[in-house]
């Protein structure tokens, strides 16, 4: 079989969004991440990572088509959801048994009980945010020196961020570099 056009590509996309997108109030976190509920938390981190790959709102943002973008940037934003409650085993059995009772969603109130959050969480600065998830990225992609490299920006555009701080401090111990003073 040959390898998909270009076309052949984007076609699957979309239909993958338009589905995806139809099922935003009745689909489980599973079929968001293309997995089934008794799927490992190593399988639920690689099929998160291949929806990210596919689906991340960066790589359509000179899409001309307005609304399948925005539907692109609500599907991701659920992918991204499902992968915070499933990769935790605390929320992923909350979210089960929520599911059995026909709730499709781990409510913001339940999520924050079981003490969820965003890795940027306290970052201000949108630029300090984007060279923290390029970090996150890079280190998940196992390249400790572009992690360090991002990170290092974002702790320049926030100097005295904890979050962003603790990750170039472990980054440098792991990479064998000098201490930063303050």
């Amino acid at each position: 079989m040959a390898a998909p056009t270009t076309h052949q590509a984007a076609e699957e996309v979309r239909a993958l969004v338009e589905e995806l997108f139809a099922g935003l109030d009745h689909l489980p976190y599973y079929a968001f991440l293309g997995i089934t509920p008794g799927a490992t938390p190593g399988h639920i981190q690689e099929a998160f990572y291949r929806r990210a790959e596919k689906l991340h709102p960066d790589r359509f943002f000179n899409l001309s088509d307005l609304e399948l973008r925005n539907q692109i940037y609500e599907v991701y934003k659920r992918v991204a959801e499902a992968y915070r409650v499933l990769e935790s085993p605390a929320a992923r059995k909350e979210y089960d048994e929520g599911l059995a009772r026909g709730q499709f969603r781990l409510i913001r109130q339940e999520r924050e009980g079981l003490n969820l959050k965003q890795p940027d969480e306290g970052i201000e600065s949108p630029q300090a945010k984007r060279f923290f998830r390029l970090g996150l990225d890079a280190l998940h992609a196992k390249d400790l020196k572009g992690a360090h490299m991002n990170f290092t920006f974002a702790l320049s555009m926030e100097p005295g961020n904890a979050v962003i701080k603790a990750q170039v401090a472990d980054l440098e111990a792991k990479l064998g570099l000098k201490k930063r003073p303050g």
